[in-house]
């Protein structure tokens, strides 16, 4: 976490950084220009559309790519506030789910009938919780409170990863958090992740054969990506310095190197996600779609 005494200062990494710390400011810093003028391009691209909903969601889908890279650049900096700052990276994980999910349904109108009456199929034994369907939509028919419960599947990351983030935190702070807290807390924020990408896939499953032109597979497939990555690797990374995997130095122990190593990819994973989006979400699915009737379907 952010608030051990071996972790270093502003001021010591700018006095006297070391090579490794270089290299991260130096290359993070390029590939985080990159990442905000592809965020500038595309929403350029997408506020030439008319204002609506839609327009909004793609727009927030789109704002992760900055948001996502600042947290990563700062904390290559402000070492010890990491865990501050991780409090709005894990929210907005949940701004982009509730996001595609709103962006989604906005092509159909209550009460959804068009997806309601789709015929019978296994549409909730999806990855990575296909196992568990039976609970969490327990029938081969979608019903209303399927939809429901796929939404609050989807929106529940950002609600409790940023509630994770604070109590680890707040056990950081009272000395608490070594031992196997970290694991609980790495485990509760992985089952988090499992059950948003769960809904995320079922959701997709439910709507992609009502709108075929939209290529909501490979759309979702961005989200998909950013959401499992920065969480796998966060927990991947987490583990491997609270077991020493990294030699410790002057500067850094082993914590601390994982955890800058885990913001510097970080910038490169918002680069990749920037690309998938700029190549999958056209600013035209906004009217295009409509215009051959896609949203009379509902």
């Amino acid at each position: 976490m952010g608030y051990e005494d071996s972790k270093p200062s502003i001021t010591d990494l700018v006095d006297d950084p070391p090579g490794l710390t270089l290299f991260w400011w130096i290359c993070g810093g390029v590939i985080a220009l990159i990442n905000f003028i592809l965020c500038a391009q595309l929403i350029d691209l997408h506020s030439k559309s008319p204002p609506s909903k839609r327009r909004k969601f793609s727009i927030r889908i789109i704002l992760a790519i900055p948001v996502f890279s600042c947290y990563a650049y700062l904390t290559l900096y402000f070492v010890k506030g990491a865990d501050i700052m991780a409090i709005v990276q894990k929210w907005y994980q949940g701004v982009i789910m509730f996001s595609f999910y709103g962006w989604v349904m906005t092509w159909f109108t209550k009460p959804y009938t068009a997806i309601l009456e789709q015929p019978p199929s296994d549409y909730f034994v999806t990855i990575p919780c296909c196992c568990f369907g039976w609970c969490l939509c327990s029938r081969s028919t979608i019903s209303h409170r399927n939809i429901k419960l796929v939404k609050y599947g989807m929106i529940q990351l950002g609600i409790s990863q940023m509630l994770l983030a604070i109590v680890g935190v707040i056990l950081d702070i009272n000395g608490k958090y070594d031992g196997g807290a970290y694991i609980f807390i790495k485990i509760l924020s992985l089952v988090s992740m499992m059950i948003s990408i769960y809904s995320l896939n079922t959701l997709v499953k439910m709507t992609e054969g009502l709108l075929p032109s939209l290529n909501l597979y490979y759309k979702s497939r961005g989200i998909f990506f950013l959401v499992t990555i920065v969480n796998i690797q966060e927990a991947l990374f987490t583990i491997l310095g609270n077991a020493g995997a990294y030699s410790g130095s002057g500067t850094y122990d082993s914590d601390t190197k994982a955890q800058m190593w885990s913001s510097f990819i970080l910038i490169i994973d918002c680069l990749i996600y920037a690309i998938i989006i700029k190549r999958t979400w056209k600013p035209e699915d906004s009217h295009h779609e409509a215009q051959h009737g896609y949203k009379m379907m509902a």
